[in-house]
Order: C-alpha cells, then structure tokens, then sequence
C-alpha cells in the first residue's frame, strides 16, 4: 500500500522534524517530558508517531473490512435476483 510506503521513507525525518520543532518551545519541551516520564524527547515523540501509525493502520484495516463486508451483500444479492 501507498501510505504505509510513505510511513516508512519518512519515519526518520518525521520524528527528527517534530523533535526539532519541539525544541524550540521551551516550555512545550518540558509538559511533554514531564507528561510522558521520560528523560529522552525522541523516545517520547517516537511512541507518539508509534501510537498515531496504530491508529491508522487500525483505521485502513477497519475500512478494508468494511469494504468486504459490504461488497459480500452486494454480491449476495445480486446473486438473490429474480
């Protein structure tokens, strides 16, 4: 699939991206830190982008099934016509 390609060319930069922008607010840094018990930000952010690919592989799975789920009926009663 397209997005999960994407997801993994731009892992990296992503996670370097957002901890650099991050970093720039002082204050922001810190209530991230002390929200997550963590020393290390890029450990903090990179649980967050890990949370955020779940979501959405859940989401693209869900969909997929959804999909199938309905093309099964569709085709049930195409198959029920008269």
């Amino acid at each position: 699939m397209q997005i999960q390609r994407f997801i993994e060319d731009t892992k990296e930069n992503v996670i370097e991206r957002n901890v650099e922008r991050i970093c720039k607010d002082e204050d922001l840094h810190k209530h991230i830190l002390e929200i997550s018990l963590d020393d290390r930000l890029e450990n903090t952010v990179f649980n967050m982008y890990q949370y955020q690919i779940f979501c959405l592989e859940y989401g693209l799975e869900r969909m997929q099934f959804d999909i199938d789920f309905y093309q099964k009926i569709i085709n049930r009663e195409e198959g029920n016509k008269l």
